[in-house]
Parts: C-alpha cells; sequence; structure tokens
C-alpha cells in the first residue's frame, strides 16, 4: 500500500466544509480506507481533524 502524500500539507490547507442542503458535512483529505482503519477510529480521526481546523482558523 503505497501512502504517497496522504498527510501533504495541502490536502488539509484545501479541506473544508462542505454545504449539504442546509447541513455542512466535513470531508477529509485522508482516505482511512487506504490505512485500513476501523470506522470507529475513522469517526474519531476525522472528528479530531474537525478539531484542529476550526482551531488553525482564530
Amino acid at each position: 500500500m503505497a501512502k504517497g502524500n496522504l498527510f501533504d500539507r495541502k490536502r488539509f490547507s484545501e479541506a473544508k466544509y462542505q454545504g449539504v442542503a442546509t447541513k455542512e458535512e466535513y470531508v477529509s483529505p485522508i482516505d482511512y480506507n487506504e490505512l485500513e482503519v476501523s470506522k470507529e477510529d475513522e469517526k474519531k480521526l476525522i472528528e479530531y481533524e474537525k478539531v484542529a481546523l476550526e482551531n488553525s482558523k482564530g
């Protein structure tokens, strides 16, 4: 499994929330399926990403 640029800063700087109807949804720049991460861990990691992204804006 090639990891390549999974953690490239540019991908994270382009990460954003996408509007879905009236609800906003965060779209992670990391393909956790490629990393073979469990769904439970994936949810936790995405929550950490959201917090980090929000904190970096402030």
